[in-house]
């Protein structure tokens, strides 16, 4: 028996050889086939860059005196054409800009990202999903007109048209259809909601959906490190706002959004005890996020608003992910980056076609604006 198997002129030990050489193969190029269905979308993002998240080139938008002014600038960027006379119409303008280039982005990358892009796609609505919530809740009425407007997602826009005028009794039907779950149903449902718990349910869908998706193999760490962190941010940003909205802990503990990279359970307790919103950034001391909130509080009145230390918070999740980016560069990695950086461009520049449309000086604009730290 064992000479037939070492027998070299047998057919059976080739086979065997053979399946144990494709075996290995299949191993050993496993983790270069991911890398290499990266290679050309990241090249082209690399390639593409996102000038409009960088200062020198906001601080010179931010002077232009006329939209017609703002419009041309940014189109001497080939990866822009916008257009329109009203502030509106640019708003619009830019929604449908980030619309069509996710949608490219979902072209570019393989059949294993479709999931992560559809999903990505469909939170690009989570503003408009948070309105429309909050205004069922407390049963007040849906413009349903200027929604529609406000979306370029097919299951958005039937969402909005299922429940505009939906009986109080169909509408916990309408929600689970579209996928939402029964803690976000309940709190529709529920007269004691206040409504940073549907935004902050809203959030937490989403990220759930986000985590749970497959991506290809190998980009499974930086996409966990970068909701992680997406999380992290989130939780003090709503933290932040309830705390100046004067929430009592108890209240606050109800908008625990989930563990993140450094925001963890005992952690999100310990701020909500928290007085008050200068509290809450002395408790995050020896955290990533404690600098650049103690700079920015110490720099503004953070008693008349706190906006300022929510854009700061915004800009931090661009550095992170520039980290990301150079950590898992093969795979995922720069397009994360760009995917968020497009993102925040876009709202950089609506902020600032709004600010000339209402003629606001650009010293207002600029502390706003999400621009990328330098390192």
């Amino acid at each position: 028996m064992l000479e037939f198997l070492f027998d070299p002129n047998s057919p059976f030990v080739w086979i065997i050889i053979i399946s144990i050489l494709a075996g290995a193969i299949a191993v050993i190029s496993r983790p270069f086939s991911s890398y290499i269905q990266f290679v050309y979308p990241n090249a082209k993002y690399e390639a593409m860059g996102n000038p409009y998240i960088q200062k020198g080139i906001l601080e010179k938008l931010v002077e232009s005196d006329t939209l017609e002014h703002f419009i041309d600038q940014v189109n001497m960027d080939k990866d822009y054409t916008l257009e329109g006379k009203e502030g509106f119409e640019i708003q619009q303008n830019l929604d449908e800009h980030l619309f069509l280039m996710i949608q490219q982005m979902k072209k570019d990358n393989g059949k294993k990202m479709q999931e992560f892009f559809s999903i990505y796609i469909e939170r690009k609505n989570n503003s408009l999903l948070k309105e429309i919530l909050r205004n069922v809740q407390q049963k007040t009425p849906i413009d349903d007109e200027k929604l529609l407007l406000m979306t370029k997602t097919p299951k958005i826009k039937q969402f909005i048209r299922n429940i505009k005028d939906a009986s109080e009794e169909s509408i916990p039907e309408i929600l689970s259809s579209f996928g939402f779950d029964k803690n976000i149903i309940h709190l529709v449902e529920s007269d004691d909601t206040v409504p940073m718990q549907i935004d902050v349910a809203i959030d937490s869908y989403y990220l759930k959906k986000m985590e749970s998706v497959k991506v290809p193999y190998k980009c499974k760490d930086a996409k966990h490190e970068y909701l992680a962190r997406l999380t992290d941010i989130l939780s003090i940003q709503h933290l932040i706002r309830a705390k100046h909205m004067n929430y009592h802990e108890t209240l606050c503990n109800l908008l625990y959004l989930g563990d993140g990279y450094e925001i963890l359970s005992w952690k999100f307790s310990e701020l909500c005890k928290a007085e008050t919103v200068k509290e809450i950034i002395e408790s995050l001391d020896g955290t990533s996020y404690y600098a650049a909130l103690k700079q920015a509080s110490d720099k503004d009145d953070i008693t008349k608003s706190v906006q300022t230390l929510i854009t700061t918070l915004d800009r931090q999740i661009l550095s992170f992910l520039r980290n990301i980016s150079q950590q898992y560069y093969v795979s995922i990695g720069p397009t994360l980056r760009f995917l968020m950086s497009r993102e925040a461009e876009i709202t950089n520049l609506k902020i600032i076609s709004k600010g000339i449309s209402e003629h606001i000086s650009s010293e207002h604009i600029a502390p706003l604006l999400i621009m990328e730290v330098p390192t």
